[in-house]
């Protein structure tokens, strides 16, 4: 539907920053609840995992093609500290964000 396809889009231009979950449904006219069922049948996972997979992505991307330290990293991709971003990345792909570049570098 056109409003799902439009909370994709606010989801993906707000992984980065401070994402707010309940500001979003509020735009689209929703409840939370609403939100998070509705997107779960039209996109198969859950508006947190979508979130969380784009920003595994850029954090791949800028891992393999900057230079950027873990922290520059970590912030551009939403995170709010090196820590967390370090624990959640090698959560999700067991490895840790430094392995992952030796090992993926081009």
């Amino acid at each position: 539907s056109f409003i799902m396809q439009q909370a994709a889009y606010l989801l993906k231009e707000h992984a980065m920053s401070g994402l707010n979950l309940k500001e979003i449904a509020e735009k689209l006219k929703l409840t939370p609840v609403q939100f998070t069922r509705q997107f779960q049948a039209a996109f198969h996972v859950t508006p947190i995992h979508f979130v969380t997979s784009t920003r595994m992505r850029k954090a791949c991307k800028l891992l393999n093609e900057t230079n950027l330290t873990l922290d520059e990293i970590a912030q551009q991709c939403g995170f709010t500290s090196i820590y967390s971003f370090s624990r959640f990345f090698a959560k999700k792909l067991s490895l840790s964000p430094s392995a992952y570049r030796k090992k993926f570098r081009k």
